[in-house]
């Protein structure tokens, strides 16, 4: 079993499907509570997911992620990004991290993968299917195939600010060619993905729609055409 941490509510953008409504003004869990929370579930789980909020701002984040390590969890870092590409305290820690799952939400989040990349970090890209991010989709999609990453599609939470948020309705995705490995990249629905081998995905919950996934949209970027 996986535990996830929500170690603060501050962030340092305001995405707005975020579906905890995180902000500038968010406050941090007390470090002495994520302890006790480590030490409560080091039995039953084997890897801890630690989110916000943004997570890289909590003032003992490496403090966590490495008492987290010494107890015996695997450590997973979710994040927007951002820090990755101007905070030295960060590039000094990365070693203890086994994983790293990026939300993309601005190119510099897509620049961050592809540093965390090149320092051989286990990377994953996630993008939240709202119109948005329509363009960022397409740059996520190039992005995962040339960094050879997973990608994971996630699909609106109307909870927080995505209450107010519009989903895609259909996306057009290419898999043809050996562009792209089937288990690259993957959407999933309220924790059930499916690769983007199937040619259709159907979502009757906030989607109200389907997801075509076609031979288009991939051979567009390869081409410098990014068509949603």
């Amino acid at each position: 079993m996986q535990l996830t941490l929500e170690i603060t509510q501050k962030c340092n953008v305001f995405c707005p499907w975020c579906s905890s409504s995180a902000s500038d003004e968010g406050q941090h869990m007390p470090y002495g509570d994520v302890v006790s929370l480590l030490r409560k579930h080091i039995g039953s789980c084997s890897s801890v997911r630690i989110s916000g909020g943004e997570p890289v701002l909590h003032p003992e984040i490496w403090q966590i992620v490495g008492f987290a390590k010494q107890i015996g969890y695997a450590t997973i870092l979710m994040t927007n990004g951002h820090h990755y590409m101007r905070t030295p305290t960060v590039r000094d820690n990365y070693n203890l991290l086994d994983k790293v799952v990026v939300n993309a939400m601005s190119k510099e989040s897509l620049r961050a993968v592809r540093w965390m990349k090149k320092q051989g970090l286990s990377v994953q890209l996630e993008v939240v299917l709202v119109k948005d991010n329509k363009m960022l989709l397409g740059l996520a999609v190039s992005t995962s195939i040339r960094c050879d990453i997973p990608l994971r599609m996630l699909v609106l939470q109307k909870q927080g600010r995505g209450v107010d948020c519009d989903p895609i309705d259909t996306i057009d995705i290419n898999c043809s060619g050996g562009c792209v490995r089937d288990s690259k990249v993957m959407i999933d629905h309220q924790g059930v993905e499916s690769s983007c081998s199937a040619l259709k995905y159907q979502s009757n919950c906030s989607m109200g729609g389907s997801m075509s996934v076609s031979d288009k949209f991939l051979s567009n970027i390869h081409n410098n055409r990014i068509g949603i």
